[in-house]
């Protein structure tokens, strides 16, 4: 396939910036919750996608250990990939994707106190992953809002067309920020250097051969040094199960 993304769309997608205190959309769409540990509450634009704006309303044509948890943010995860895809010329080895997708999130939290995505994680054989996006990448859920955004072809993930900074609605300035730092330090990383670097750089991670582990927000909050750990883990799933009871 030829490349899709020409120089002059990849130059549009700005560099890192001072953002690390911009402002943090928190997760309910149209609303305003506190944030403990966070920025303060903010009051986030409704987001395209799904209907009424939840990326993770119930879908019952997906089985249902793949189906993601309540507020999982589906188009921004498709947008952060194509991001990824793009930096990279227009396509990208998915074991690397996923795997900057997932220090991208670590990064975040560690920064902010508050997830991107609000994904389930898990260690897996080849290393942590944001598993709901691993399945968005894989065509397993919201195939049609995934398919505006990347393709599949075999493992490697292609992007669909050519895309700029305003495509990416989806994406706050500061997790652009956070994108491209995380792309600029691990950009000439392969799959495989990836994969060594999580096993060895991040604690939360637990090796196992054949079965998935999770891992909670206060054990990722516990290997990044975050005062209050417990805390700042219970302020997120109070959100997820606020989204849960608005679905």
């Amino acid at each position: 396939m030829a490349n899709p993304v020409s120089r002059q769309a990849e130059s549009t997608i700005p560099a890192a910036s001072n953002t690390r205190n911009a402002k943090v959309f928190l997760s309910v769409p149209g609303r305003t919750l506190p944030c403990r540990h966070g920025s303060n509450g903010v009051k986030s634009p409704k987001p395209q996608g799904m209907p009424g704006g939840l990326d993770a309303m119930p879908d019952l044509t997906i089985p249902e250990w793949a189906r993601p948890v309540a507020g999982f943010r589906s188009r921004k995860a498709a947008q952060i990939c194509a991001y990824f895809a793009v930096e990279n010329g227009g396509t990208i080895e998915k074991r690397k994707l996923i795997k900057l997708v997932y220090l991208s999130e670590r990064t975040f939290l560690s920064e902010y106190h508050h997830p991107m995505l609000f994904d389930e994680l898990y260690s897996l054989p080849h290393g942590p992953v944001c598993s709901s996006t691993l399945n968005g990448i894989n065509g397993m859920i919201h195939g049609e809002l995934w398919d505006n955004f990347i393709a599949r072809n075999g493992n490697i993930v292609v992007v669909i067309k050519r895309f700029d900074r305003q495509s990416f609605d989806e994406i706050s300035d500061a997790e652009i920020d956070v994108l491209s730092r995380t792309w600029n330090q691990f950009k000439d990383y392969t799959a495989s250097q990836l994969r060594n670097h999580t096993h060895e750089h991040c604690p939360e991670y637990q090796e196992t051969e054949r079965s998935r582990i999770a891992i909670s927000y206060e054990r990722i909050f516990e290997a990044i040094g975050a005062e209050n750990p417990r805390d700042i883990a219970r302020d997120i799933r109070e959100m997820i199960e606020f989204e849960g009871m608005m679905a």
